[in-house]
C-alpha cells in the first residue's frame, strides 16, 4: 500500500475544495425534527433525532454532513454526533441493532452515489448512546456540504 504524501499543493487544492463548498452550507435546511428515545437490542434506551435535510441550493449535493448535540436541564451537552445524511440506518431498524452495530452505522458514508438533487429532500437518523432522562433540549446544523457531480 503506497502512502500519500501531503504536499503544499494538495494541502492547498483541499482547502480550497472546504472554502469553496463552504457556500453551499446555509442552502441545506434542516426540517421536520423528531426527538424520541427508543430501545435497541441489550434493552438500552437511546435519544434519536430524526429529521429531513432540504437542499435549497441551485446544484446537487453529496456528503451532506450533521452535528448534533443533547443537553441537560443546565444546558450542560451529554453528548454529541456528526453524520452523514444518507448513511445505511433508518428509525425503522434500531430496535434491531445493538449499540456497537448503530456506532459503525452511524460513522459510514453514504454511497457514492447518493446526491440531493436541488429543491429536494433526504431523511437522517442520529442516534445519541449516552442519553438519560437528563435530556432536556438538543441542537443539531449543517457541519458540512460537497457539490455533487
Amino acid at each position: 500500500m503506497a502512502n500519500t504524501l501531503l504536499t503544499p499543493t494538495i494541502i492547498a487544492k483541499e482547502a480550497l475544495m472546504v472554502l469553496k463548498n463552504n457556500h453551499l452550507r446555509p442552502g441545506i435546511a434542516l426540517q421536520s425534527l423528531r426527538p424520541s428515545f427508543q430501545t435497541i437490542q441489550g434493552n438500552r434506551q437511546v435519544f434519536v433525532l430524526s429529521g429531513t435535510a432540504v437542499n435549497r441550493n441551485p446544484v446537487s449535493v453529496r456528503e451532506v454532513r450533521l452535528e448534533g448535540h443533547i443537553f441537560n436541564a443546565e444546558g450542560k451537552e451529554i453528548d454529541r454526533q456528526i453524520i452523514s445524511v444518507g448513511n445505511a440506518i433508518s428509525a425503522k431498524m434500531l430496535r434491531d441493532l445493538t449499540a456497537q452495530e448503530i456506532s459503525i452505522l452511524q460513522r459510514l458514508n453514504p454511497q457514492k452515489r447518493f446526491e440531493i438533487h436541488s429543491d429536494e429532500s433526504a431523511g437522517f437518523v442520529m442516534v445519541f448512546l449516552k442519553p438519560s432522562a437528563e435530556v432536556k433540549n438538543f441542537s443539531c446544523r449543517v457541519l458540512s456540504v460537497e457539490a455533487g457531480v
